[in-house]
């Protein structure tokens, strides 16, 4: 049964006693995170910005217009770090989430939030060329600072009011971008560059030949061998006919597919003209319109499978499960297209930490679970959560994968068989809509499985349907004083709601969000396992999460 917009109003009785418990959106037993930097750390990763939710919003509730639940706790949480005795956790939890978790808008909302705050202003001009990785976000976190601080997208396009430290900031981030990378991304949505250039102080540097100022500002072109892939742009523009010189300038100019089919229509011979220019991502989203155009698949498979392309791309493994089942959807999945994309999420996992000893990781396939990751997107939480345990499963010396719901199940994944395989195996085991993450740990108890650690992957909207005092803090409280007291328990929030299902002050419990497979670099990390992604740490040392983030970012 659906439960959208449901309150919670029952009286819990008591599991854990704890002076953060509280209720969560579904009714069920949750602790209250008062550090905010902890708060934002398990909420930045596992949710994209200002999404619809399983639950909705709360009835009543205060929020920002034009904001979501989950949007208006992210911003209020970011004031709080800026206003408290950690601001600059607030710029390194924004280049964490976009470095490692490749989560794209959220930092540029924070980068924009710290930039109107004073403790975080002497921090913004240093991180800004850091957190903002992509041409355009440039433009947005002018954009996020115009809705947020400023009266929206259509008030102050030209910025009178931004900040100096973000002013400088941007101007520094631009002289990273080529000319190639900033025309990839300028169009005539607002705000545009010619918005975000106007407001940088022009008696200073602002990182970019004057002509590349002067076609960005204006459109004229003043020196073509300054600006050549403008003035190849603008020549390609005026072709009619996808013949050898179109297809030079296409390549000269790296034109984006979108410009080119647009203009030379959505062919066979046009996609192949553009394949070679498509990044990873635009490759990997449009396998089914390559596949449907005729086009010749080989080279986009070659581009899908290298392990060099797959670390640059950073892409969220879920990804890959979207373009299979897209492919699937239409038909069009051919057994080189699986390959290719099973050998990519196996790149994916191949540099991830290995994860001594025993490991379970518990993915929740309960109802909520079901909501996609995004508005547009047809992989579900529980996709994202089963592919997750997938991956963990196999970087684990001894792993085991339980999915629970109503009930819990042992599900019996090979090392040998392919990520999606293992995918498809849990999400096949029915265990019911109700999510009793308890149940998990039970069932650990009854198989008498003595793990040394727990992961969770879930949207942590954790209740017991049965009723009483059973709850996932509980069940892990009595794991440890009767099975194994060392157990550590990692907690991977899906959805980003704030709360977390576990005692959040536990020593030995490590609370994270993310879609990404980084996330198990948490883990190792945590535990004082050597971390790949951290190869200057001398020596292994346990390390919380939010430490180990602040030393690194």
């Amino acid at each position: 049964m659906a439960r959208l917009g449901m309150t919670a109003s029952r009286t819990l009785a008591a599991s854990v006693r704890h002076p953060d418990r509280t209720v969560n959106k579904a009714g069920g037993e949750a602790f209250e995170l008062r550090d905010p930097s902890l708060r934002l750390l398990t909420m930045v990763g596992g949710s994209f910005w200002n999404e619809p939710t399983y639950y909705g919003d709360t009835p009543g509730a205060a929020r920002r217009e034009g904001l979501s639940d989950e949007a208006t706790l992210v911003v209020d949480t970011a004031l709080e770090i800026a206003r408290g005795p950690n601001p600059r956790d607030l710029l390194a939890l924004a280049l964490w989430a976009r470095s490692e978790m490749n989560i794209r808008t959220t930092p540029q909302v924070l980068l924009a939030v710290a930039a109107n705050e004073p403790a975080t202003k002497p921090f913004v001009r240093a991180y800004t060329p850091k957190v903002v990785q992509r041409a355009d976000e440039l433009r947005q976190v002018f954009a996020a600072h115009l809705a947020l601080f400023a009266g929206g997208a259509g008030a102050n396009q030209h910025g009178q009011k931004l900040p100096n430290s973000l002013k400088k900031g941007l101007a520094d981030a631009f002289g990273r971008f080529s000319e190639a990378q900033l025309m990839k991304y300028d169009s005539d949505v607002r705000p545009t560059f010619r918005d975000v250039l106007r407001m940088i102080d022009r008696s200073r540097d602002r990182g970019l030949p004057q002509a590349l100022f002067r076609y960005l500002t204006t459109g004229e072109i003043t020196d073509p061998a300054v600006t050549p892939v403008a003035a190849a742009r603008q020549r390609l523009a005026r072709k009619t006919a996808l013949d050898d010189e179109a297809r030079a300038l296409i390549r000269e100019t790296h034109c984006p597919w979108e410009v080119v089919l647009s203009q030379f229509g959505n062919t066979r011979a046009t996609w192949e003209a553009v394949l070679p220019e498509m990044g990873y991502m635009a490759v990997l989203r449009n396998l089914r319109n390559l596949a449907a155009s005729g086009a010749e698949l080989a080279p986009a498979l070659a581009k899908i499978a290298d392990p060099k392309e797959v670390a640059r791309s950073r892409q969220l493994p879920f990804r890959f499960w979207s373009a299979y089942l897209t492919l699937e959807a239409a038909g069009a999945l051919s057994s080189k297209a699986a390959d290719a994309l099973e050998d990519a999420l196996a790149h994916s996992a191949a540099a991830l930490p290995r994860l001594p000893g025993v490991t379970v990781v518990a993915s929740d396939n309960s109802g909520s679970m079901g909501s996609p990751v995004s508005a547009k997107s047809v992989v579900t939480r529980q996709a994202a959560a089963n592919l997750l345990a997938a991956i963990a499963q196999r970087v684990s010396d001894d792993g085991r994968a339980i999915v629970f719901g109503e009930t819990a199940a042992l599900v019996p994944l090979s090392t040998r068989d392919g990520l999606i395989t293992n995918l498809r195996k849990q999400s096949a085991t029915d265990v019911g809509h109700s999510t009793n993450a308890h149940r998990a740990v039970e069932l650990m108890m009854e198989q008498k499985i003595k793990a040394d650690r727990l992961v969770v992957f879930s949207d942590m909207q954790c209740w017991n349907s049965a009723g009483g005092a059973a709850s996932l803090a509980g069940a892990v409280a009595k794991y440890r004083r009767t099975v194994n007291p060392s157990l550590f328990v990692h907690s991977v929030d899906l959805a980003g709601s704030g709360k977390s299902a576990v005692v959040p002050d536990d020593p030995r419990t490590n609370l994270v969000s993310g879609f990404s497979e980084k996330v198990l670099a948490t883990v190792a990390a945590f535990e004082g396992a050597t971390v790949a992604t951290a190869p200057t740490r001398a020596t292994a040392r346990a390390l919380p999460t939010l430490d180990d983030i602040r030393a690194r970012y």
